[in-house]
């Protein structure tokens, strides 16, 4: 799976779509006039430059993901990470990167959808 399907597939689980813009002032999506790559948005006057937050390098935006897991989900998720800290050679799951917090979110959701 590439980076950009990546941070689509993640950014679904939150309600997102690609091609809508997301404020990162005021965390939410906006609407712009017909422009494309950023500009100011219509609802909230800040400058907006992306279409969806890089999951894969933000540590907010990977926490915000994980707000959508709850009960077993969470458990499986945890165990995900647990195992990539692991394979990677890291001390604590606490330093997980937002690429392996990214990998293990989508490894559970894959495993939800069996």
């Amino acid at each position: 799976m590439t980076r950009e399907a990546q941070r689509i597939a993640i950014a679904e689980t939150q309600g997102r779509k690609p091609g809508q813009y997301y404020c990162q002032t005021c965390r939410k999506c906006v609407h712009l006039d017909s422009v494309t790559g950023g500009g100011y948005s219509d609802e909230c006057g800040h400058r907006v430059e992306y279409d969806l937050p890089d999951y894969l390098s933000d540590l907010n935006a990977m926490h915000e993901a994980e707000k959508v897991l709850t009960g077993n989900a969470r458990d499986a998720y945890i165990n995900y990470l647990v195992m990539r800290s692991i394979s990677d050679g890291d001390s604590h799951v606490l330093f997980a990167t937002a690429a392996q917090r990214a990998e293990a979110f989508l490894r559970t959701l894959k495993a939800e959808t069996l």
